[in-house]
């Protein structure tokens, strides 16, 4: 990197007071960005001994030194907290744009602290940021929050990122998630119910226009061209499909595991785990490509249902572990 420093944003949401720090270049370098910085906040600022759903507790989202930049997929986020799975630290990383438009506003990450007095989303933008009511948003699922807010903002779809809970995060449900890009998620932990806990619905980020410093992008770009080369080459099935492949692959030798792998789904008939496919999705469902920044993998994509009781929902292509489970 050309140049190595940035900002934090740090939000208390009980005063609604918002400010930045100052992150310098030997903090970065020790502790890199995403879970490093994460952690880094969590063991300075949380006490070892309070409840998940403490205000003391801190719900930090840290990019790190890739994101924005051209290699591939780097728009991803890391997500810390004391999580009220386990009442201890827990991390979780979601794909999407929300990591690399962070980056775009010269910001490495945010921490929340403290609980807010009523539903709040957080407003981002390359000129500052602003806690907004939400309570208009209160049992919204998390596409339609998403859809909602930047409409409010009157962004398009790629223009804004979007990450948010749905009503299992606001009534606390301990294995509820975040959702980002509508379907990337960090659910490590039970995070959402963190975000819940905080009477924060969503964060809106809006990304400036400028680019992230690199100190040599020709060499940057050259390695992330590499890299997708590799994988186009070596790794062919992934490339096209994802991690749907692993559904035909494993269920044709009966080692589909399930259940955090303890068992395997022995007997699936073929006629049944070949609807599960990539091929047969993607020729069946699949409406149009909604990749992640800077990945030219085909893995995500935006499908339609086009039969049963949900007929005409919009939504996204599911991953291995749903199908594999279902």
């Amino acid at each position: 990197m050309s140049a190595y420093f940035g900002y934090m944003l740090r939000v208390n949401l009980d005063n609604e007071k918002i400010e930045k720090i100052y992150l310098d270049e030997p903090t970065l370098k020790k502790f890199v960005g995403g879970t490093g910085l994460g952690i880094k906040f969590l063991y300075d600022e949380v006490p070892p001994t309070i409840e998940w759903n403490d205000p003391r507790n801190r719900l930090i989202f840290a990019a790190g030194p890739l994101n924005a930049t051209p290699i591939n997929g780097s728009g991803s986020v890391s997500v810390v907290s004391k999580g009220p799975l386990t009442n201890g630290a827990g991390c979780s990383q979601a794909n999407g744009f929300f990591g690399a438009y962070l980056r775009l506003c010269n910001l490495f990450g945010i921490i929340l602290q403290g609980r807010g007095n009523s539903l709040k989303y957080l407003y981002i933008d390359s000129e500052g940021a602003e806690l907004k009511d939400a309570e208009w948003l209160s049992g919204l699922d998390t596409y339609r929050t998403a859809d909602v807010i930047k409409e409010k903002h009157g962004c398009k779809e790629r223009q804004m990122c979007v990450a948010s809970i749905g009503p299992a995060g606001e009534n606390l449900v301990k294995f509820a998630g975040i959702f980002f890009d509508y379907g990337h998620s960090a659910s490590h932990n039970g995070l959402g119910a963190v975000m819940g806990s905080k009477m924060l619905k969503a964060i809106a980020v809006k990304p400036g226009k400028g680019s992230v410093p690199v100190k040599d992008i020709k060499r940057v770009s050259e390695i992330a061209r590499k890299l997708l080369e590799n994988v186009r080459t070596n790794y062919r099935e992934m490339y096209n499909y994802g991690t749907l492949t692993g559904i035909h692959n494993n269920a044709k030798v009966f080692q589909l595991p399930v259940k955090n792998y303890t068992t395997s789904a022995w007997s699936v008939p073929e006629d049944k785990w070949i609807k599960f496919s990539g091929d047969y999705i993607r020729k069946t469902y699949s409406l149009r490509r909604n990749n992640c920044w800077a990945c030219q993998i085909h893995h995500c994509y935006i499908m339609k249902i086009t039969e049963g009781p949900y007929s005409g929902e919009v939504l996204e292509e599911p991953e291995y572990e749903q199908l594999a489970a279902w």
